[in-house]
């Protein structure tokens, strides 16, 4: 199975596993990347659709969700900036 097919299917059962803890939150956050996700990868963006994913390195990471995020972004700005030069 292709790798982000795997991380698709990850998302959705942590997504389930949230519903069920009663997690609205963190499940609208992880939806709502995913969906960023979707749509960069279908512009063709595949290299960055697996950047603004929320499963993933911050399952083993003591940095919090609100640092991987502000480094991610840290991180896609650097990258368009690069390419646009």
């Amino acid at each position: 199975m292709p790798p982000e097919k795997v991380r698709q299917l990850e998302t959705l059962a942590k997504t389930l596993d949230g519903l069920g803890e009663g997690g609205i939150k963190g499940v609208a956050d992880m939806l709502s990347q995913q969906f960023k996700s979707e749509e960069l990868a279908l512009g063709g963006h595949s290299e960055l659709a697996e950047e603004v994913q929320l499963l993933g390195v911050e399952d083993k990471m003591l940095a919090t969700r609100g640092e991987l995020m502000a480094a991610r972004k840290s991180q896609l700005l650097k990258r368009k900036l690069e390419r646009s030069r």
